[in-house]
């Protein structure tokens, strides 16, 4: 069940922990470490696919209830959401009708939200709803697709940089 949630269950072979930690982010709820992949290129769209559970819908009054009439394949709306007093660069995510879901992951705010201030075309989709019981956290799986732009490198601001210098530093962007 919990592969399926995270979106897994259809991939080939066996799954490395890895993958599986970089899909759920590792997350409980007494932790503040999170655990993300990169994006993947996918070359027939010339896109970077990045894949995140919708934060925050507990926070968004009338969420849970929207959730209930959303399915694999509904595209999404993103837009900044100015009046969040706890990130003021937070990104909304809305139904196609403008009911409110939830947030962008943090750690992709500075992507999605950067690539869409320079006008580049970013899709959302749902990849997976997971009701009750599964844990709030992993309710909605979306897929985002951004169009690659000359010079932009996924995760490559200064919050992604390594801690230490003898830490590797992997190049997307080769």
């Amino acid at each position: 069940e919990h592969i399926a949630r995270l979106g897994l269950g259809e991939l080939p072979g066996r799954l490395a922990p890895e993958q599986i930690l970089a899909r759920s982010e590792g997350r409980k709820a007494t932790d503040h470490l999170e655990i993300t992949a990169p994006p993947e290129f996918e070359l027939a769209t010339r896109s970077w696919i990045y894949h995140g559970f919708v934060r925050g819908l507990r926070h968004v009054a009338g969420a849970e209830e929207a959730l209930r009439s959303v399915h694999a394949g509904d595209p999404l709306h993103i837009e900044r959401d100015g009046i969040n007093a706890w990130d003021a660069r937070a990104l909304l995510m809305l139904r196609s009708d403008q009911a409110k879901l939830g947030f962008v992951p943090h750690v992709l705010i500075e992507d999605l939200g950067g690539l869409i201030d320079q006008g580049v075309r970013v899709e959302a989709r749902v990849a997976r709803v997971n009701l009750p019981p599964a844990p709030i956290q992993q309710r909605l799986l979306v897929r985002f697709a951004a169009e690659h732009r000359a010079g932009f490198a996924p995760m490559s601001t200064a919050r992604f940089a390594p801690l230490a210098v003898e830490a590797m530093k992997i190049d997307l962007a080769a």
